[in-house]
Formats: C-alpha cells, sequence, structure tokens
C-alpha cells in the first residue's frame, strides 16, 4: 500500500501502478501506459526468474548511503535501513 498526497491508502495494486505512474511520470497520461499486474504463482512456469525479489530490495536499501538526500516522500535510506 501506498500513501497518496490525500492521506488516503492505495487500497489495490492497480491504484498502487496508477498513483506510481502519476508520481513518477506526471506528464504521461495513464491511458498511454497498459497496467499489467504480476501473474499468478501458477502463471509464472516458463517465465525467467524475477528481476525484484525481496534479498534485492533488502540489498538495495542496505547499500544506499544513510544520509543520501530524500525523495519526494521525505524518507532518507537510514529510516529504512534501520526499519530492516
Amino acid at each position: 500500500m501506498l500513501s497518496r498526497p490525500n492521506g488516503r491508502w492505495t487500497e489495490s495494486s492497480e491504484e498502487m501502478i496508477q498513483h506510481l505512474l502519476k508520481v513518477h511520470f506526471p506528464e504521461c497520461q495513464l491511458g498511454d501506459w497498459q497496467l499489467i499486474l504480476a501473474p499468478s504463482h501458477r502463471e509464472l512456469s516458463g517465465y525467467p526468474l524475477q528481476t525484484v525479489t525481496e534479498d534485492r530490495i533488502n540489498w538495495t536499501i542496505r547499500t544506499m548511503d544513510p544520509f543520501k538526500s530524500t525523495g519526494e516522500d521525505g524518507i532518507f535510506p537510514a529510516l529504512l535501513q534501520k526499519g530492516l
């Protein structure tokens, strides 16, 4: 879930993706994007290994400079690192 600017949390994967697209690509219209949600576990057979995994996310967070500047969300890496 993601917190939206109005303080409301996203309630579905599709809403979360739409919010991320609006924040990171504000000049694009949502109609320009084809929203593709992850296939179910059974549908993954035959697909390449996952690109984003929990281990890779943890590695990325651990290797960031703790006091790197914050993004629009106001969270700096040290907070994420302490949260691990």
